[in-house]
């Protein structure tokens, strides 16, 4: 097949992907939940069709989720519209034909290290955003989402859901708090981003095994220890400021946030998951924006209290 053909192929290709994006998400909206799904699929199939390389297609794969995440967490439309609409089809297609040019110009580049590193920091950041989530919704809501753990004896989740409930309750619509004494409530502390660091380390040692990285144990452990611990003190900042509200904790001078301004894309994400209540909470990310993109909780509109 000589490159005309083949171009003209590609091309034809991509356009039937994009007719079926749109068809899909016009006559099937209830099929909305899965769009990272379908996204993955077809961008790894035209990736490693082009490169015949797992590592290579998953790191450009995961490349183009995330711009669309980025897009969609910039974008303010709260109807379905936003995913069956003009725009929303052309960065589709935007999408698609950037993976397809980096496919080509990079399928020769397969054994090189740096794929292994920024595949392995994606990963990473993915990791850390979905941990974010799940410890978010079902371990500081777990009076909405999982009641049962209230029920157990005194432990670290039942006490971290109470007192992120009566967080809850103490934040005001301005974001403010109506109580000065919630310097608990605010903040994570360093035994948590441990923790979490640990779980991460092990998650992440898998991937590297699974997918053959060639990422040294130790710079495995070290990257994630790193990482929880600057996740304990981004978050610490930045959950202080958009509450207007200031914590004296240890370490916290190292990052230190000035001010988060009202239209942010991070104070508005989490103004968001304060003001909407009941079964359509969402947006539980605050550092690691993503996660709530990818189980369709990143609400766009609040609802009245």
């Amino acid at each position: 097949m000589n490159n005309t053909s083949y171009f003209t192929y590609s091309f034809l290709i991509i356009s039937l992907l994009i007719i079926m994006h749109f068809f899909i998400l016009e006559y099937y909206p209830q099929l909305v939940f899965s769009a990272y799904i379908y996204m993955f699929v077809i961008a790894y199939s035209i990736s490693f069709t082009i490169t015949h390389h797992l590592k290579l297609s998953l790191m450009l794969t995961l490349l183009t989720i995330l711009g669309r995440v980025i897009y969609r967490y910039n974008t303010n439309k709260v109807t379905l519209d936003n995913y069956k609409g003009v725009l929303n089809t052309t960065i589709f297609a935007v999408g698609m034909v950037l993976l397809f040019i980096a496919s080509h110009l990079l399928k020769k580049q397969k054994d090189n290290l740096f794929i292994d590193i920024t595949l392995y920091t994606i990963l990473l950041y993915i990791v850390f955003s979905i941990n974010e989530w799940i410890v978010h919704k079902y371990v500081m809501h777990c009076y909405q989402n999982l009641p049962w753990i209230l029920l157990l004896p005194n432990n670290y989740a039942n006490k971290a859901c109470m007192s992120h409930k009566n967080h809850h309750l103490s934040v005001e619509k301005d974001m403010s708090l109506n109580d000065n004494n919630k310097d608990t409530e605010l903040v994570f502390n360093l035994y948590h981003g441990l923790t979490l660091g640990v779980f991460v380390f092990i998650l992440m040692t898998l991937i590297i095994y699974k997918l053959n990285l060639r990422i040294n144990v130790y710079v495995n452990l070290l990257c994630c220890i790193v990482s929880s611990f600057m996740f304990v003190l981004v978050w610490n900042s930045i959950h202080t400021k958009m509450h207007k509200h200031e914590v004296n904790i240890p370490l916290s001078p190292l990052v230190n946030i000035a001010y988060v301004p009202d239209d942010n894309v991070y104070f508005k994400n989490h103004e968001l998951h304060h003001q909407i209540k009941g079964d359509d909470k969402g947006n539980y990310n605050v550092v690691f924006l993503g996660a709530d993109e990818f189980f369709n909780t990143n609400n766009k509109l609040a609802t009245q209290d």
